[in-house]
Parts: structure tokens; sequence; C-alpha cells
């Protein structure tokens, strides 16, 4: 990855310069209509058979992606095996023990600790929250690649941040100048229009003015304005810590907003986290309400959104799976952590502000403990996501977020071989299927990425999850679909090697007949004498494959039985007048013609008999039947 990232740099710069412009453009465009469709096209599904000269910047956002789903799912398999493999009401208690006593007085930052100890659903949803900050960290441009291109863009150029509204305070200046007053313009309310007349302008130039008086800064001065909120948000939606978000703040002479998102100091308590766990209740009451008013800038209600666990303010800031299921999973997180303070410490919150629009009073789905596939359901119809929700990874992602991943592997499993059956295809490894499945199951059975990790996702929690897999027994068939395909694509890949290590993986019968199909592939003798090897390695009866190599040639050729005519008498010889055979002679193409391409391959299916050591018995049973076939079908003239 980290080669790919340097060799791809430039390209990868041009392509995240693109979508983040993108991205602070289209925001209000979005937010002005809730109604209107959002444009995504999902991305051409692309076959890594396909021979590539070079890697892409594509390739490195794939491998990314991918590394990021195993992130995900190695981070809540260790939290969801630790819960099952301790009883779960000591586990919890004994690290409860380990917190001070809770009392009325006792910090947030404690009570956050509590909660997600306490609240199973809550714990899944803060290590999914931290897993989509480091996400959008690594994935996206860091942020001072995003100020730089808000600065190319900008009129002014490289230190905009620094420079306050400068073209508005001196409008104001020059108006007070003229007219001579003495103090501030705003009782008086002048009719102050822009420079391009197009709307008035502010009168002061507190962080309120603009929302309060209606009116606007200079073009300029908004646009520096709208690139400090839109990149706090980001900073935010990345999970910087309160101290980086103060420094980068006081940097560009705006410590003020610092403040207005509670990390002006830098105590413990007064530090921002997105989890609640060190803003007081009130404030993120505060923060929820902010974001609920009409504003002149979009991007400062997504900041006050996301602290206040906002979701419907938050959710339209984004353009991806990942956005909008981030806004949700924040909002809902926020929104029972408020529920557990005023169940734990009523106090905290004034009876007044209890019923006060919040994070816990506006969730859009109840708490259960089936929220976080909900959640994931929720994205396959929501206008923003619906499009990226039916692209395989993030499927696989979802799936792993609702726990609902033995669901996705058996419709998987389905829509392989719904794949392999295609247009009057037939396959020799996959069963004909008995339902058909949506389409975009299907598109995602043609993806290999998808299939490589669909294959190991299956391995493991059949190993991990034994139980469920063994209540789900009669899934089984449909499970291997997903080995039995890999394995076809280990095949096209040329790494024979490996694939009596998967194949081992299933049940026995269809192992052997997995196997047994595979073979057909394998030519040359060193190639063979590993298949045989490996077979014996991992305890596949070699017997049983060779027997069903030689089942399945046969079935593929003219000489099926159903296909082949039964003779009672085999005529080797004819009537003869001439001298030499006085009588009757041998005929001359009694052995028939020579076998075609097809009955080649039940001749090659007979010389794996010759890798094998002690199976006499199968091979001479293997070499009759044969016979036979190339007798009645008057082939024998290869031998």
């Amino acid at each position: 990855m980290s080669r790919l990232k340097k060799l791809h740099a430039s390209e990868q710069h041009e392509a995240l310069k693109k979508e983040w412009w993108s991205r602070f453009e289209t925001t209000n465009k979005v937010r002005k209509d809730r109604t209107r469709e959002v444009n995504i096209r999902p991305k051409e599904l692309e076959h890594l058979t396909k021979s590539r000269s070079h890697t892409t910047v594509s390739d490195l956002q794939q491998w990314q992606e991918e590394a990021d789903t195993w992130k995900l799912f190695q981070t809540l398999i260790e939290h969801r095996t630790r819960m099952d493999d301790y009883d779960e009401k000591k586990y919890k208690a004994d690290r409860l023990a380990q917190l001070p006593t809770q009392t009325k007085h006792t910090p947030e930052s404690e009570l956050w600790q509590r909660f997600i100890i306490e609240n199973d659903v809550a714990s899944e949803q803060y290590i999914v929250r931290k897993w989509l900050e480091e996400t959008a960290e690594k994935t996206g441009s860091d942020i001072e690649k995003i100020t730089t291109l808000l600065e190319e863009r900008s009129e002014r150029g490289p230190g905009l941040w620094s420079h306050g509204y400068v073209e508005t305070r001196e409008r104001i200046k020059g108006e007070k100048r003229l007219h001579s007053f003495a103090g501030p313009l705003e009782p008086r309310m002048p009719e102050l229009p822009l420079s391009d007349g197009s709307e008035l302008m502010t009168t002061t130039l507190d962080p309120d003015a603009m929302d309060r008086q209606r009116r606007m800064l200079e073009l300029s001065d908004w646009y520096s304005d709208k690139c400090l909120w839109f990149t706090l948000f980001e900073m935010l939606r990345r999970g910087k810590s309160g101290d980086e978000i103060r420094e980068w703040c006081r940097e560009c002479n705006e410590s003020w907003r610092a403040a207005s998102l509670g990390t002006a100091l830098p105590l413990e308590d007064a530090v921002t986290s997105l989890g609640g766990a060190s803003m007081p209740a009130l404030w993120r009451i505060m923060c929820f309400n902010a974001a609920e008013r009409k504003s002149t800038d979009n991007h400062e209600i997504e900041v006050y959104g996301l602290l206040g666990g906002n979701i419907g303010a938050v959710e339209w800031a984004g353009s991806t799976w990942h956005d909008v299921l981030y806004a949700h999973i924040n909002g809902l997180l926020l929104g029972q952590f408020e529920k557990f303070l005023m169940e734990q410490s009523p106090p905290r919150l004034p009876p007044d502000m209890a019923s006060r629009p919040s994070a816990s009073t506006m969730m859009p789905i109840q708490e259960s403990k089936d929220l976080n596939a909900r959640v994931i359901e929720m994205l396959t119809t929501h206008r923003i996501s619906k499009y990226d929700a039916r692209k395989p990874m993030q499927r696989i992602q979802g799936s792993i977020i609702a726990n609902t991943v033995f669901d996705l592997l058996f419709a998987y499993g389905e829509a392989l071989a719904q794949r392999a059956w295609a247009d009057g295809a037939t396959s020799g490894l996959l069963p004909k299927p008995t339902k058909t499945v949506e389409q975009p199951l299907e598109d995602m059975a043609g993806d290999f990425d998808a299939l490589r990790i669909c294959t190991h996702l299956l391995i493991i929690f059949r190993e991990l999850f034994e139980e469920t897999a063994k209540k789900t027994a009669t899934r089984i068939p449909i499970y291997e679909n997903v080995l039995a395909a890999y394995v076809d694509f280990l095949c096209l890949a040329g790494k024979p090697e490996i694939i009596p290590l998967y194949a081992s993986l299933m049940t026995k019968k269809r192992a052997e007949m997995t196997m047994g199909r595979v073979l057909l592939s394998v030519v040359g003798g060193r190639d063979q004498v590993n298949q045989m090897r490996l077979l014996e390695q991992y305890n596949i009866d070699v017997g049983c494959v060779l027997k069903e190599h030689l089942d399945y040639a046969i079935s593929q050729s003219p000489f099926a039985q159903d296909s082949v005519r039964n003779i009672s008498r085999f005529q080797m010889m004819e009537l003869s007048a001439e001298v030499r055979w006085p009588g009757q002679r041998l005929k001359f193409d009694f052995l028939g013609q020579s076998p075609d391409t097809e009955g080649e391959k039940i001749i090659w299916s007979l010389d794996w008999y010759m890798l094998v050591l002690g199976h006499w018995e199968g091979a001479f049973d293997a070499l009759a039947r044969v016979y036979k076939l190339f007798f009645r079908k008057s082939s024998l003239s290869r031998y």
C-alpha cells in the first residue's frame, strides 16, 4: 500500500482535489432541495483477470478500501468474541469496578465510559464511528491539502484564513467615516449594498450578524468564512482532537471559533469530543438546536449538527455511503447517551430542558438490539447512499456492522449460482439455482475482489461462530457455492497449488466433486504429482476424487451412457475371398476412429491413476469402464 501511495501520489491528489471541490460547491444545492435525487452512478465492475501492464489510482483506492474492510472486521470481531468468551455480566462488572464510584459530581467523561461498557449497541457504534473517522483520514486528502485547494480557488490566494472579514470591515469603516458615525451601525441599519449590488451587506462583524440581520458579507469574506466552517467540519468528521482544532483556529486568527465549538480551553473536561464524553448535556442541546435554525452558511449548520447529534443537519453534507452512515451512527450514539444521562443523573439536565428537541428526542430509529442492522437497511433507501449501498464493498461492510454476514453469504452463494447458469450456460461446480436474486447481488457475483473477501469471511465466520453455522445446516450447500466459485477463480488465475486447501474446507462429498472436476484443468506431470500430494496432505480421498473426475469427464463427452448404443456382439472378423486370407480375416477398421477431443479427456483422466500407489482396484475398474465405452463407440484405435 505504501509503495502504491508513493507511485500514484500526484494522480490521487488531483482526483481528491476534484472530489473535495465538488463536495464544497454542491452542499448548498443539495440542502436547498432535499427531494432532489443525487446523481451517483455505481462504478463499473472490473475483472481482476483482465491483463494490466501497470497499476492505477483505482487499484490503490480498491486495495485501500479492502484494507479498511478487514480493519472493521478485525475490530468488531475482537469486540464480539471477547464478549462471548467471558460471562457478559461478570465482564461488565469487572470493567465498571475499575472506574471511580459514581456520585452526583462524577464528570461526564466517566459517565461516558460507564455508558459504553453497559450499552452493547452503543459500544459497537462507538467502534464503527471510530473506524469511519480513521477511514476518512486515510482515504481522503489531509487537512493541509484541503486548505491549499480552497486557497487556490479563492481570490485572495495563500493566507486567506488569517485575514478575517477584510473587505466587509473596510466597507463598514468607509461608511462610518462618510456619515461621521461614531458608534456601531446596527441600530441605524443603513441600506449598504454589496460591491456587486446583489444583496445588502451586514453592518456589524460579530459571528451572528449575518443570521440576525439576514444580510451578507462581501463575496471574498463570505467565501473565506465558508471555507473555515467547511474545514472545521472535515476536522470533526475525521475525529481530530480538541487540541488540534484549537491550534488550527489559533493559527488562522479565529480563536473565537474554537470557543464556539467548546475547544477554547486545554482542560480535559473542555475538550470537544463527538462522543459526548466531555461536553455537558446542555451544550449538546444548544448545538442540536443551533443546527436546526436557518443560516447563511450550511457548513456551520453541519458543524453544530455533528456536535449536537443532529442527523438531519449532517447527513446532507456527505456524498457517500460512509458519510451518511457516520451522520446516523453519531446522532444515534449521542441520543442514547443523553437518555443514559437522564436515567442515571437527572440533576445534570434541568427538567424544563429534558423535553427540548435534542439527539435523544429526535432519534429517527428507536433503540433496540438490532439498531445497527436497521441503520444499514435504511441506507439502502436513502437518496444519497442508496447507490453506494449496492456496491459490493459497502454490502460487505454493512453486513459486518449489522452482524448479518451469514445472511449476506447465503444470498451471495445463490447469486454466484445464478450467474454461473445465466444465458444458457452451465456449471460443473455450482448447482443450478432454485430462485432468482436481485440484480445488485448478481453484479456483486461478477466482482472477483468481493469473491475473495467473501470466501475468507465465510472461512473465518464458520470457525468463530461454529454453533451459528450448525443451526443453518440447510444453508451449507449454498455457502459452499462461495468456496466453489473461488476455486473456479483460482483455476482461471493459474493457482492450482492452493486449490486443494480451499476444497478441503467443504463437506466431504462436495470437496471430492469439486476436486474431481478441477483436475480437468491440471496438465503436466509435475502439477499432477503436486495435486496428488496436496490431496493426501489435506485428507481428501484420492480414490473418490479420481472416480468423480472420470465420471465428470464421461458425462461431458459423447460417450455418456445415454448416448451410446448397446451392442450384443463385437464384430472383429469379416468374410474374405482373397487367397491370402481364405474364408475370413480381421476387419481393417475394427478399432474404429481415433477419439475426438472429448474422448481424449477421458483418456487423460485415466492417466491420473498412474500417479497413485495402492489403488489398483479403482484403477482397473476405471480402465475396464473406459474400454467398454470405446468398444461400444468403436473408438479403440488410439490404444
